[in-house]
């Protein structure tokens, strides 16, 4: 048996492709938005230290996580957002929480120093 594509049958079959797409990368977006919240959540916890290094790199955390989440939503309800990801997070989960969004953190911060070297360099 062969099929014969039309071209409407085309476009249908290109636009079932692209809502696909479309709904599996905002999947990604979604589960990449969770991920910032939570990292969000924890590095803002790091702001009642006492340790005035410790809230200092809570503030620099939050602000950075806050950026990338109302980068990817500018019209996100951040309260009601939190709390979903507070209610749903596991105690155990923190540990690791805090090692990977660090581990984030670190690694942008290298970049930002990096580009600044660069570009130092190049004025000079």
């Amino acid at each position: 048996m062969t099929c014969k594509l039309t071209s409407r049958g085309a476009l249908m079959a290109l636009s079932l492709v692209g809502s696909t797409m479309s709904a599996s990368a905002l999947s990604a977006q979604d589960t990449a938005l969770q991920e910032d919240l939570k990292c969000f959540g924890a590095v803002s916890q790091l702001v009642m230290s006492d340790d005035a290094e410790t809230k200092s790199m809570g503030m620099m955390g939050s602000v950075f996580f806050a950026g990338k989440i109302f980068g990817a939503n500018p019209d996100i309800d951040l309260s009601a957002a939190l709390l979903s990801v507070a209610q749903s997070l596991d105690p155990e989960e923190m540990p690791q929480l805090f090692e990977r969004c660090g581990a984030e953190l670190t690694r942008r911060g290298k970049q930002m120093e990096d580009a600044g070297d660069y570009i130092m360099k190049k004025v000079d």
